[in-house]
Order: C-alpha cells, then sequence, then structure tokens
C-alpha cells in the first residue's frame, strides 16, 4: 500500500527525533514516495522487452508475407503483360506477312496490267503509224497521179 504524504512527513520527524536529521533524510531518500511493487525489476524489463520484441517480428513477418503476395501478383501480372505481348506482336507478324503478300500479289497485277496497256499503246501506235503511212502514201500516189486520194 502507498504511504500517504502525511505518514511520510509523520515518518520524517519521528526519524530525526531518533536519528537526527541528516541521518533521516538520507534513510527517507532511500525510500521511494510510491508503493514497492510499482519498482520494475530488470526480469520485468526483459519480459517487457521479450514481449516487446515478439511483437515487433510478428509485424515484420505479417509485412514480408504481405510483401511477397505483392511480389507474387507483380510477376502474375508481368507475366500476363509479356503474355499479351508476345501474341499481339505475333499477330502483327502474321498481318504484316498477310499484308506483304497482298502487296505482292496487288504488285503483280499491277505488273500485268502495265505490260497489257503497254502492248495495247505499242499496237494502237503501230496501228496509228499504219495509218499515217497508208494515208501519205495514198496522198503521195493521188499527188503524182493528180487524182483526189479520197
Amino acid at each position: 500500500m502507498a504511504m500517504s504524504e502525511m505518514k511520510r512527513q509523520n515518518m520524517i520527524k519521528q526519524l530525526t527525533e531518533t536519528i537526527g536529521e541528516e541521518a533521516a533524510e538520507a534513510l527517507m531518500e532511500s525510500i521511494p514516495p510510491f508503493d514497492w511493487h510499482q519498482i520494475a525489476t530488470k526480469d520485468d524489463l526483459t519480459r517487457a522487452l521479450q514481449a516487446q520484441t515478439a511483437e515487433v517480428n510478428s509485424q515484420f513477418a505479417q509485412v514480408n508475407s504481405q510483401f511477397g503476395q505483392v511480389h507474387g501478383e507483380i510477376k502474375r501480372v508481368t507475366g500476363e503483360l509479356l503474355i499479351a505481348i508476345a501474341s499481339l506482336t505475333e499477330k502483327l507478324a502474321e498481318q504484316t506477312a498477310t499484308h506483304a503478300t497482298e502487296m505482292a500479289a496487288m504488285s503483280d497485277k499491277m505488273n500485268a496490267m502495265s505490260d497489257r496497256i503497254s502492248r495495247k499503246v505499242d499496237r494502237a501506235f503501230y496501228w496509228a503509224a499504219g495509218i499515217v503511212v497508208a494515208v501519205a502514201v495514198a496522198v503521195a500516189g493521188a499527188a503524182a497521179t493528180g487524182t483526189a486520194p479520197f
């Protein structure tokens, strides 16, 4: 039980009368002004420190576990992204190959059409040249004979 301040003052007075003021002060300074049960021992502090250490270790274990979960989730998402990127890259390559094939086919068609047009233009040129020569020959023959060619 804690000593009341009144009891403490009475004790100081009686001690001073019995053993003297200096000895009474020295003795009273060695007696705490609170209940002895409130004093923590080294064992009390060791147990408190061990309990605190256990709590901190438990919290760190939880944090490490959560970091592990987050790390696993990041790995999973990264894997999914890599798969998606690979799939899109493959589709892009397929489409590029398809378009290249289509472009080559179109180029071949355009070259074939260009060749046909060129041959038709050549034929038309030869026909026109032939007609011009024929007309020129007819005009020259008519001029030589003095008759109208047409």
